[in-house]
């Protein structure tokens, strides 16, 4: 039984007895939640065959990749001046116009932690 559960499960027991017990989970609880998040484990590991079949272990195996449960965070870019161009349509709109148009593409970027101080 993992951490989580096994907290929830006494706070639950807990409850139904209505007993002073219930008045510190509070306290294990607020201190799981604000405590560093475990480290993602993998949960099995998978080879694709040359043929093109997975073959997947719940033991680790060498040549094998590692498979987690959540997916791993996507790399967030700033958007090429070329991609930025093509959005725009320079052909629909002046210098100035488009201009502006990539300065608040810029900052929603930055909004978003996307790319550098700068912008760029």
């Amino acid at each position: 039984m993992s951490n989580a559960t096994e907290l929830l499960s006494r706070a639950l027991e807990a409850l139904d007895r209505d007993c002073a017990d219930s008045w510190n989970l509070d306290t294990e609880i607020r201190a799981f939640l604000d405590a560093e998040p475990e480290a993602d484990k993998p949960v099995a590991w998978m080879r694709t065959t040359p043929n093109g079949d997975q073959i997947i272990s719940f033991h680790q195996v060498d040549g094998f990749e590692p498979l987690y449960t959540r997916p791993e965070p996507a790399i967030r870019k700033p958007m090429t001046e070329e991609e930025l161009d093509a959005l725009i349509g320079k052909e629909l709109v002046d210098e100035l116009t488009a201009r502006i148009y990539k300065w608040g593409f810029r900052d929603a970027e930055k909004h978003h932690g996307i790319g550098g101080d700068d912008g760029q």
